[in-house]
């Protein structure tokens, strides 16, 4: 219980803001902790304005409701949706005994507008005024507040004059411009941070008034040691009216604050206006540390913004950074953007191995299983003369072209990249190459290789875990062939060390 506890308070209060907890265990934490606080009395969970959960807190949350289907837990969330939508965090997949009920509540009533104008402002209209402000609000508390702030402040119209309604944008700046300049400077800085500390922005302001000064103004609030705007349209608004300059030196400032090496390379990526090479440096140096630390994402950020910082005299440092982001843009979850990066990159670049390995990246990440086909054959051409590229992309080749249905082809495809790897001398490659070799061999009703596929397994003893891909070592590979074999016993025991490794790593995939 002591490491869950310790992994929730990783999560909540991070040492490091860009190096975010395991997200696995986080939810995992989650769960037992919602388990925990129901066995003891029934638990209602309440999620509000669910449209504005960051992406992990709901990849969290929708891991937690898909197990709690046994528990004492009741949810409750709340959304703004124009039109109809999915149910939120996966509620309409997740097997919950009482169901879900979908309640649509409209707008507040005039007489709801009138009470919290009063209430909150001290502010009370006639009933036509109040018609008037409702129906200019939509019956949206939020903006029905920020009308009356500004009627608060403008003064009553006259009897006759319309009621001055100023639009959305134009009322989040009211809001903001009645801050000094001292107080704006200080939401600009919250507003541009990853993760606002009264510490961090204490220092990159250089002091303390604008911040107390936008507290008191219900504009920033304080949660521990953190700050946060009173409403998320604060901060895109707070943005937004700072000058490109001005966001510049807001960046500038925080990098100089930052103690953390991977926030100071976010904002001294987001400070820079030209290119800057010993800047890319640092962020490219700076994403090796993010990926070390779990966080694929900023990685791959980092290293997309290296490449637009790099000089345009040094191309093959460019193209080189950029190539180096999409294996972290796929462990992150987001092939489709590594596709387009490798697209562009295949495009700038003449035919040759180099390319080739490229081509059999963005063959690896393309939806369609055709289209995958070519991209591959033509990698696989364009390898000639380096076994070690073309053994890769053999490999995809056989993967594509058997789940197009030709078995007997993805099996030669598959031997010929076991020859390449041998010429290529890579022990690696020769242990993958080997084993998918003697799996599709196998799955045909041919004989494989036991000699080589022993020899595979002994080379797999001497190569880091972490170097395989998922599904690609010979122990698996080899408990594949046994499941196959009626040989279930020795099977269950290598699959589940895959599968083991897997959930060790956060990759669930195999359960969902």
């Amino acid at each position: 219980m002591q490491g869950e506890r310790d992994v929730l308070a990783q999560a909540l209060y991070p040492a490091r803001p860009f190096e975010p907890a395991s997200r696995l265990a986080v939810s995992r934490a989650v769960v037992s902790l919602l388990r925990s606080a129901a066995a003891r009395d029934p638990l209602l969970l309440a999620v509000d304005d669910v449209q504005w959960l960051d992406l992990r807190t709901a990849e969290v949350l929708e891991f937690a409701f898909r197990r709690l289907f046994e528990s004492p837990v009741r949810i409750l969330v709340a959304r703004r949706a124009e039109g109809e939508a999915p149910l939120p965090l996966g509620l309409g997949r997740a097997q919950l005994p009482a169901g879900v009920d979908h309640l649509r509540i409209g707008p507040l009533t005039p007489d709801d507008v009138g009470d919290i104008l009063r209430d909150q402002l001290g502010l009370r209209l006639s009933r036509p005024r109040l018609f008037e402000l409702h129906g200019a609000s939509g019956g949206n508390p939020f903006y029905a507040l920020e009308i009356g702030r500004a009627l608060v402040d403008a003064g009553a119209p006259g009897k006759h004059e319309p009621l001055p309604v100023p639009d959305r944008d134009s009322l989040l700046r009211r809001r903001l411009e009645t801050l000094s300049e001292t107080a704006r400077h200080s939401t600009l800085l919250v507003a541009a941070s990853v993760q606002p500390t009264t510490k961090l922005v204490e220092r990159a302001a250089g002091g303390m008034e604008g911040i107390a000064e936008a507290v008191r103004a219900e504009v920033l609030a304080v949660e521990g040691g953190r700050l946060r705007f009173a409403h998320p349209l604060l901060a895109s608004a707070a943005y937004a009216a700072a000058r490109p300059w001005e966001r510049r030196d807001a960046h500038t400032h925080l990098a100089r604050a930052a103690e953390d090496r991977l926030e100071r390379a976010h904002h001294l990526g987001r400070s820079a206006t030209a290119a800057d090479e010993s800047i890319a440096a640092e962020l490219a140096e700076a994403a090796v540390e993010a990926a070390a630390r779990g966080a694929p994402e900023t990685a791959a950020r980092l290293l997309e913004r290296a490449s637009e910082l790099t000089p345009p005299e040094d191309d093959e440092a460019r193209r080189g950074r950029l190539a180096a982001a999409v294996p972290h843009h796929v462990a992150s979850g987001d092939p489709g953007h590594a596709g387009r990066l490798l697209e562009s990159l295949v495009a700038s670049m003449p035919p040759g191995p180099t390319r080739a390995d490229l081509l059999r990246q963005l063959a690896d990440v393309t939806d369609r299983v055709e289209e995958g086909v070519r991209i591959a054959s033509q990698a696989v051409e364009e390898a000639e003369g380096n076994p070690a590229v073309g053994a890769q992309a053999y490999v995809i080749l056989a993967t594509l072209t058997s789940v197009s249905g030709d078995r007997a082809l993805a099996a030669e495809h598959a031997r010929t990249a076991a020859a390449l790897a041998e010429q290529a001398g890579d022990e690696l490659l020769i242990a993958v190459t080997t084993g998918d070799l003697c799996q599709r061999l196998m799955i045909l009703g041919l004989p494989y290789p036991r000699a080589d596929l022993e020899r595979a397994l002994e080379l797999e003893l001497g190569i880091p875990d972490d170097a395989f891909p998922a599904f690609q070592r010979p122990s698996f590979q080899l408990g594949i062939i046994l499941g196959y074999t009626d040989s279930p016993n020795e099977a269950r025991p290598l699959l589940a060390a895959e599968l083991a490794r897997l959930e060790s790593a956060g990759n669930e995939s195999w359960q969902i």
